[in-house]
């Protein structure tokens, strides 16, 4: 909560009162959605609404930014997570790599969102006309790149018979609508440069926990995606 008001108060400088209030309100539930799902590995829908509807009102008062951006933000953003969420992995692909079938479904699996979102932002970052298509294919990479030992080490252990692998799982939709946050806060184009930032920050955690937790855990994704959202705030 400090860094949040630190943040408001940095940001004072040449804004309205609304505006102000609007950015303090809105980092105040960003710190608090983060700070729950650490506790409770829950995001509460009477926090998450208000905060997005707390970004899209400073999308309309803050001259530096667009409403319309805001809405194309929450849309990718929270579409990428919504992947992850909803989307399970082909058969097909299991059998080319010669995996075994397993009971439990591979849905909530954050990898697939992280492969989704590394080919969303190559697509967005083409369309782009700003941007250079060697900038599109670096964006893709820092995204999809932190996933790339997930994949690796997932089917490892499923040959395996290891568990400590369960930790890149049970994405919730709680997930989806904070990222979709996220990426109203950013607005678009930015959210392809914060997107990452949360993408990263969750898959190397969940990584370190792996390697140093062979029995598995769970790393919640609320507070890498408040952190980001914080920054694109400020």
């Amino acid at each position: 909560m400090a860094t949040a008001l630190a943040g408001v108060a940095a940001a004072a400088g040449g804004r309205s009162p609304i505006e102000l209030a609007a950015i303090a309100a809105c980092a105040a539930a960003l710190t608090a959605l983060g700070v729950i799902d650490v506790r409770t590995r829950r995001i509460p829908n009477r926090l998450i609404y208000p905060a997005l509807g707390l970004a899209l009102v400073i999308a309309l008062v803050d001259p530096a930014r667009s409403f319309g951006g805001a809405l194309a933000g929450a849309v990718f953003s929270g579409g990428v997570f919504a992947v992850a969420f909803f989307v399970r992995p082909s058969v097909l692909f299991r059998r080319a790599l010669s995996v075994p079938p397993r009971r439990r479904s591979s849905r909530n699996d954050v990898r697939w969102g992280g492969a989704a979102g590394a080919l969303a932002m190559l697509v967005m970052g083409l369309a782009q006309p700003e941007h250079s298509v060697a900038s599109a294919f670096a964006t893709a990479v820092v995204a999809g790149c932190p996933f790339l030992p997930h994949f690796v080490v997932h089917e490892w252990g499923i040959r395996e018979g290891a568990t400590f692998t369960t930790v890149v799982r049970g994405m919730g939709g709680g997930d989806v609508k904070f990222a979709a946050v996220l990426g109203a806060v950013a607005g678009a184009p930015d959210v392809l440069s914060v997107l990452p930032v949360a993408v990263f920050g969750g898959a190397v955690a969940a990584l370190i926990l792996a390697l140093v937790r062979r029995g598995g855990g769970a790393i919640p994704y609320g507070p890498f995606l408040a952190s980001a959202a914080l920054l694109a705030l400020f």
